[in-house]
């Protein structure tokens, strides 16, 4: 049986997925810390594994090339070391729902929503994961209703199989509505507000031309910016401009490395990745001089949005940004 390590607690099983070199660095000091008693060394390293595996398992969700076989692999490892991990129930509730396992969705979000004491869904997280409980509990029960379907035929039965399905039919459309209306979120300078997919595609469609906007669905990372063509994007590409868009000063590719996620391989982003994103963008978006603004101070290059323009953020629900 798995055990969580801890104060007297020995070294748990062996991981049986390692997604990255910094992920397998993590597991020889937690051994390492295991085997001399080091208990607090040893909670911290498991974390840090946790954490890694968490990251891969939203990088191989919405990475440039999807994988959910492997997202689900990272997410699983993520809930065998901490079973009560907020976002890692979150995110493997969504991979679930999608295959339409809804009653162990149903779990994952049900214990995505008790919070420990240092992590917690956020509000739209939340909201989220209560909608789609919501629907996993009626999909559910319109699996039960064709499974003892049967006792429509029983004439001893105190059974109304059409009031039922009337009402079982209603509860489905209703949470549906509910979730396509906060199925996408728009943030501006200012605010944040649920959209649905028609309003988000409607959006697109309408975007003011000084509008730069940033958009994410379930697979899919673009740039899109006016009469333009949407210029598809990997993740950490998209991560990269929202902070340079979102920014009302000039960056240099260091403070945009900052707190973003490792690369698919585990390495950490520094400014020369950065640097070389940008440099790759500036060849492969032919607008790239009307959106960005750049200044060169000495040996340095600093970045913002061009001034006159606006940038919005366009991402679907179950995305969690960094």
């Amino acid at each position: 049986m798995t055990k969580r390590s801890g104060i007297g607690v020995r070294e748990e099983e062996e991981e049986s997925f390692i997604p990255s070199n910094e992920a397998r660095v993590f597991k020889q000091r937690r051994k390492e810390a295991l085997s001399k008693r080091d208990y607090a060394e040893a909670e911290r390293c498991r974390e840090q594994l946790v954490s890694l595996y968490v990251h891969h398992g939203e990088t191989y969700k919405f990475g440039d090339r999807p994988d959910p076989a492997l997202a689900m692999t990272c997410l699983k490892e993520a809930l065998r070391m901490q079973p009560e991990h907020p976002i890692a129930n979150y995110r493997y509730a969504h991979l679930l729902y999608k295959e339409e396992a809804y009653a162990e969705a149903a779990m994952h979000f049900h214990k995505s929503l008790a919070p420990t004491l240092t992590l917690q869904l956020n509000d739209q997280q939340a909201y989220i994961a209560n909608i789609f409980l919501v629907n996993c509990g009626v999909l559910i029960a319109r699996e039960a209703m064709r499974e003892i379907g049967y006792l429509s035929g029983d004439e001893h039965a105190e059974y109304d199989l059409d009031v039922v399905e009337r009402y079982e039919e209603r509860m489905l459309i209703e949470s549906e509505k509910m979730l396509q209306s906060h199925m996408f979120l728009k943030t501006t300078e200012d605010r944040t507000e649920y959209f649905s997919k028609d309003q988000y595609d409607e959006y697109r469609v309408k975007a003011a031309r000084e509008e730069v906007l940033l958009c994410a669905e379930e697979e899919a990372f673009e740039l899109q910016f006016g009469s333009h063509r949407p210029v598809p994007l990997d993740k950490l590409s998209f991560l990269v401009l929202r902070k340079l868009f979102a920014s009302d000063k000039f960056l240099q590719g260091g403070e945009l490395a900052e707190g973003l996620p490792a690369t698919s391989r585990g390495s950490p982003v520094t400014s020369v990745y950065v640097r070389q994103i940008f440099s790759r963008l500036h060849r492969e978006i032919p607008y790239w001089d009307e959106i960005v603004d750049t200044m060169a101070t000495g040996n340095r290059t600093e970045r913002k949005l061009r001034g006159g323009l606006r940038f919005t953020l366009l991402y679907h629900a179950s995305i969690v940004l960094p």
